[in-house]
């Protein structure tokens, strides 16, 4: 056979492979026993016609077909080795460009390639400023809003109160025959923001517009009012944007809310503390725990878009179209679970398909870039997961499933040995890819090899020293600290 072979820039090669006839001459005839096996020939035993009887009695393009695939099968990884092409994918049958003498043209994926660059030399401020004081109070009084005793009080409404309302909306400026109602019996409680709290906050988003509280300010149980409000067209609430609006209100009920004072007692009431600033103490800890997660990730994210952009990175399209397809399913699995469909998530985003699948194909392209890049760094920097860290990171893995899971689902999984392998790879690569993540966040700020053990030494520690101390109760846990909710 002869060779050709052509780069293309999208990371493939064209293959081209020229058959000899005398080679293409015996695939078809062995193409044709190979039928006649399984082929009732009136006149013959099976496999015994003759080639030109097999040939009229099924067709020569059948013979062809059949003789193409074989020679296919054969040749194809005869040629990437002796053109020395490491493929990343299976290659594709494009065209047969002749049949005198049999001309395959395959493309070829490559293997995807990436060129880190001086990726040590990548440097980006670490600039985690901590928690202030004020964090720590507003978490605090988050406590204290929920500690609140409410009771029905029969008066105006004042300032704090919560004042429970039934709302109707319609829209003054609907088009003849559209339908002007916006809301219907909407029960809902209201709490009166002190003026001076709602001034300080410049992000406030009230609902339905700013300052709607404290116009029910005043008003007693059975009271109503009816409210006109022009609506700007970068509302944050899609329904009213650029819309001019009536509101009609009912107050049903006002309700005070007597809030604890923050001191030992409180704290007590929030766990194992005896005074409040052991509280407050622990209220720091455990935001700054969170604050900084949440810093590091973000971080880590800046820095691995950094390296990607100082990066060349070269792929296949199989690469993006199978990050695509995945990303499909598992989107299509988050709608499922949430009881709709494709075609209403796009009507409620108001997006078109086109709009969507561009969507996709950018997330995709993101996720394929950023994976190369971490996969080559991971090499480049030598990073493994140990086996009892994969042992460890399955076992927590299986322990979730078994919690999510029905029984007898869970158990079929246990026992398929090709699910278990899938389970414990993608631990595995998760646990490099983490590893990974980390490192390069060291590298960006500076960090050698050697610190950078000693600072991964030091959270093992930590991390065993937390398990260690861990509460044995859902009740010790409770009381180890305050509550709160992401």
């Amino acid at each position: 056979m002869k060779i050709e072979t052509q780069s293309t820039d999208n990371h493939q090669v064209i293959l081209t492979i020229e058959v000899e006839p005398q080679e293409f001459e015996r695939a078809k005839r062995r193409a044709a026993r190979s039928i006649a096996r399984k082929t009732k020939i009136p006149g013959f035993r099976p496999g015994k016609a003759p080639y030109e009887v097999i040939v009229r009695h099924v067709g020569e393009a059948a013979v062809l077909e059949q003789a193409i695939d074989a020679l296919a099968d054969e040749l194809y990884p005869k040629a990437l080795d002796e053109a020395e092409i490491d493929p990343g994918a299976p290659g594709t049958l494009e065209e047969i460009t002749t049949f005198d003498p049999l001309t395959l043209v395959f493309t070829v994926p490559l293997k995807p390639q990436v060129s880190l660059g001086d990726y040590q030399s990548l440097r980006l401020p670490y600039e985690y400023a901590g928690i202030s004081d004020e964090a720590v109070d507003e978490f605090i009084e988050m406590l204290r809003q929920r500690q609140a005793v409410v009771t029905t009080v029969e008066r105006p409404a004042k300032e704090g109160d919560l004042v429970h309302i039934t709302l109707n909306a319609e829209r003054l400026d609907a088009a003849e025959g559209e339908n002007a109602a916006l809301l219907a019996e909407r029960h809902i409680p209201v709490l009166i923001e002190p003026e001076a709290a709602a001034d300080q906050e410049e992000d406030l988003e009230e609902w339905p517009f700013p300052g709607f509280s404290r116009l029910l300010l005043g008003m007693s149980a059975g009271e109503e009012k009816e409210i006109e409000h022009q609506f700007d067209e970068d509302s944050p609430f899609e329904m009213f944007r650029g819309a001019r609006v009536r509101f009609h209100l009912q107050v049903t009920k006002v309700t005070n809310r007597e809030l604890p004072e923050v001191d030992d007692e409180f704290a007590q009431s929030m766990g194992d503390f005896e005074t409040v600033e052991e509280f407050r103490a622990e209220v720091r800890k455990m935001l700054d725990e969170s604050e900084r997660a949440d810093y590091e990730h973000e971080y880590a994210n800046a820095a691995l878009d950094a390296l990607v952009e100082q990066s060349e990175i070269q792929y296949p399209p199989e690469t993006l179209e199978r990050e695509l397809k995945d990303l499909r399913a598992d989107f299509k699995r988050r709608l499922e679970a949430q009881g709709l469909t494709l075609e209403s998530y796009l009507q409620v985003n108001e997006q078109s398909e086109e709009e969507f699948e561009q969507e996709l194909r950018e997330i995709a392209e993101k996720r394929v870039r950023r994976s190369l890049v971490l996969y080559e760094l991971a090499q480049a920097e030598d990073v493994q997961a140990s086996e009892q860290e994969v042992q460890e990171g399955t076992m927590k893995m299986l322990d979730n499933l078994a919690s999510h899971m029905p029984e007898k689902e869970f158990r079929k999984l246990l026992k398929s040995r090709h699910t278990i392998s899938d389970l414990v790879s993608s631990v595995m690569m998760d646990l490099v890819a983490e590893k990974t993540t980390r490192r390069l966040s060291q590298i960006a700020q500076g960090k050698g090899a050697e610190e950078a053990a000693d600072e991964a030494d030091a959270e093992e520690a930590a991390d065993a020293a937390e398990t260690e101390s861990a509460p044995d109760s859902a009740e010790e846990e409770s009381a180890a600290g305050p509550a709160a909710e992401e």
